[in-house]
């Protein structure tokens, strides 16, 4: 292969752009713009913040109580606001509590699980819908706060009758669960008052396919911090039957029909393959939950003769030590918004090789396309994992500026505090 830096793209290579957030730009009023387009979509600057929280009750409501990428987030900005800013936070999830419930617990913070059962028919649903809102009322919130499309749908449809100050729609998806021909969704957009997307494409599916007034509507990009790995490389690498001179590729993702691990999968056996002709070894993780389509995988592992190169582990809780044991991240995916588990590996400075759709596009930045393969095209995929596999120093250098995009693009703390001047400018109105 030729030298690394002619096929690293200019826009990512050191001192030539590596650090620029180039999914958007900012205009001179401080609004966030999609390349090549005039109209800003507001993100507020963090200038001049005016605190006017401070003792305001904030009510997150998320869609379960296990922990995802949009719960992730969520809980990052609740630790903010309760203690930079001084909120009063609660944190409410639908289904049985899980490991957000710790992390709650671990930072102080109330929260409650809210048991609704819907899908027993209109009147059971209608009901479900009056009890939610009756404690919604009971709780009196200023600001209610729902993540992902589920909890958004309903706090739209009750939070006027309800008692909340504001109700801020976070979008955390490309739109994939909204379907504009369906009312209830529609309703729900209309009676919403203000809008969060982490991505500029989600935003555009907001205003295109529900006409969401820009005004209404801010582009925030997730925040990645990880927290220090709590096992070194050469523990993990030993917890996966790894040696130092093996080639390993991780998958954070959980196993749901959201993500595409067949094709990470299919893919990797062309890798197994080629590296063995040169005597490496390359093994693939793969790290999530289990939300129904982990069986399979394992079944298709085992029909293509991988069960010594493919490793199945169930959501980690190290995921920092994890990714610092691997070599290069994998994403295989149909739909992104923000894609928690890319700015994660990238964080660590790891190259990372996955399904081209507009969420990864956007976090790799101009010129990641090179890193890209289409849906579900395993040999395409393959042939990028295999040219970071046979070249360290390309690995080492894509990884580099990874890793400073994300310090220079995805930090958290520009997430909280344009996220909390958003709630703030929707209080004054």
């Amino acid at each position: 292969m030729g030298d690394a830096p002619e096929r690293i793209p200019a826009s990512l290579q050191p001192g030539r752009g590596a650090g620029d957030c180039s999914f958007t730009r900012l205009s001179n009023r401080g609004n966030l713009q999609q390349e090549g387009n005039d109209s800003p979509l507001p993100l507020y600057s963090t200038t001049e913040l005016i605190v006017m929280l401070a003792g305001k009750k904030i009510i997150f409501l998320l869609g379960n109580m296990e922990l995802g990428g949009a719960e992730r987030q969520a809980m990052l900005l609740a630790r903010h606001l309760q203690e930079r800013e001084h909120a009063r936070i609660e944190v409410w999830g639908i289904g049985e509590p899980g490991r957000v419930a710790q992390m709650c617990d671990d930072s102080g913070i109330p929260w409650e699980n809210i048991p609704l059962n819907f899908g027993a028919g209109v009147v059971r649903d209608f009901i479900e819908v009056v009890r939610f809102s009756r404690r919604l009322r009971e709780a009196a919130p200023d600001v209610l706060l729902p993540y992902t499309w589920f909890p958004n749908v309903l706090c739209g449809l009750v939070w006027r009758f309800s008692g909340p100050g504001i109700c801020v729609w976070n979008q955390r998806d490309s739109g994939v669960f909204l379907d504009p021909t369906r009312v209830v969704h529609r309703l729900a957009v209309k009676l919403t008052p203000f809008f969060v997307s982490n991505s500029t494409h989600a935003a555009t599916f907001l205003m295109d396919r529900f006409r969401v007034d820009r005004q209404r509507l801010a582009v925030i990009p997730n925040g990645v911090r990880l927290e220090l790995p709590r096992n070194d490389r050469i523990s993990w690498r030993d917890r996966l039957g790894a040696g130092e001179g093996d080639f390993v590729g991780c998958m954070v993702a959980n196993f749901s029909q959201l993500k595409d691990h067949g094709t990470a999968v299919r893919a990797w056996r062309r890798v197994v393959g080629q590296l063995a002709a040169c005597n490496r070894r390359a093994l693939l993780v793969l790290a999530g939950r289990d939300d129904g389509t982990a069986h399979s995988i394992s079944l298709l592992i085992r029909e293509l003769g991988l069960g010594g190169d493919v490793r199945i582990l169930d959501a980690v809780d190290d995921v920092p030590g994890l990714l610092a044991a691997c070599d290069m991240g994998v994403h295989c995916s149909e739909h992104e918004g923000c894609p928690n588990a890319v700015l994660e590996e990238m964080a660590v400075g790891l190259p990372v090789v996955a399904s081209d759709n507009s969420g990864v596009r956007m976090v790799l930045g101009e010129g990641g396309e090179v890193f890209l393969a289409p849906y579900r095209d395993s040999e395409g995929l393959a042939q990028r994992i295999l040219e970071f596999a046979m070249d360290g120093h390309y690995r080492a250098k894509v990884g580099k500026n990874n890793k400073q995009r994300i310090l220079d693009c995805y930090s958290v703390e520009a997430m909280c505090s344009h996220a909390t001047r958003f709630i703030e400018n929707a209080f004054k109105g």
